[in-house]
């Protein structure tokens, strides 16, 4: 069993270096050195790394005659195809690591923000049949732009972290702690809806004193709220998304007017940054209309 295994896997791994080199090279292209990386992206991407490196080091320490592109190859394929689902109507518990499924053809799938399921008829020429099953409409997120290469021209679902704008306002030592010690440091989003709460309870250590603030996380009535809607409204306009979509429009500009990427990967990501920018403008035109004013870009 294990020698056809072997002979299986090494009829899937390209042998052919030109085949193999290409798949390499965009790993290790200036690409992902790049700062046109949205925050998001980023961060993904090390994790990704470290997670590389770690298994790395362990496959060959075990088997050193391991070959780093072969490895390096398949571990690109099994991380971008496989992904969490938990069977139905199964009472036993299982761990997350029994719940990762392997895809071959993952990104054949549909990939749609509505979660709706639907039928998948596959047609078996050879008997005639047509096997028809329940399709998963895989839910697009940060993860997708990162493994398969790809974004959705529309996914309601989006949002936004806005951390490394918003936390250079966060660094005095009362005010972090604050938010550490009540749950609220960090992980702050953005959606064309607008602000996530942990990113109002933020925002609002800026604009209220800290007794008020402490009876705002607490749920309980502060002094003037109209007032400080509006402060913390004013807040958010002018150093979170002002910044933030002048920081949009640079990066599509440099994108737009460089040729030192390859187009594939430079079209991703001009694209996901014109993506941020009309969030950003639907999140300002939404503060807006919540106040019955002008609803202009930023």
């Amino acid at each position: 069993m294990a020698s056809s295994s072997n002979g299986l896997l090494d009829e899937l791994i390209p042998k052919n270096e030109v085949v193999l080199e290409p798949a390499i090279q965009r790993v290790n292209t200036p690409m992902t050195n790049s700062t046109s990386w949205p925050s998001s992206m980023c961060g993904l991407l090390q994790k990704q790394r470290s997670k590389f490196r770690t298994d790395w080091e362990t496959v060959s320490r075990i088997d050193p005659q391991t070959s780093y592109k072969r490895y390096l190859y398949c571990w690109l394929i099994v991380n971008t195809r496989s992904f969490y689902y938990k069977m139905p109507n199964i009472r036993t518990r299982s761990s997350r690591e029994d719940c990762m499924v392997l895809c071959p053809f993952i990104d054949l799938f549909n990939h749609d923000d509505s979660g709706v399921l639907d039928q998948l008829a596959l047609p078996l020429p050879a008997t005639k049949l047509t096997v028809r099953f329940p399709m998963v409409h895989i839910t697009p997120s940060v993860l997708i732009r990162e493994t398969d290469g790809f974004i959705l021209d529309n996914n309601r679902w989006d949002s936004v972290p806005v951390d490394h704008v918003l936390m250079k306002y966060l660094q005095d030592s009362k005010v972090e702690e604050q938010l550490q010690r009540t749950g609220y440091l960090g992980d702050y989003r953005l959606s064309p809806d607008g602000l996530c709460y942990r990113t109002e309870v933020a925002v609002r250590s800026q604009t209220l004193t800290p007794s008020d603030w402490e009876r705002f996380v607490q749920g309980f009535e502060i002094g003037d709220e109209v007032d400080d809607k509006i402060r913390a409204k004013a807040f958010v306009k002018r150093h979170v998304l002002e910044p933030f979509c002048q920081e949009a429009e640079v990066h599509i500009k440099e994108l737009e007017g460089s040729n030192e990427f390859p187009l594939g990967p430079r079209q991703i990501l001009l694209e996901r940054w014109r993506q941020i920018q009309r969030l950003l403008q639907q999140a300002a035109a939404s503060l807006c209309s919540r106040d019955g004013g002008s609803s202009e870009s930023i």
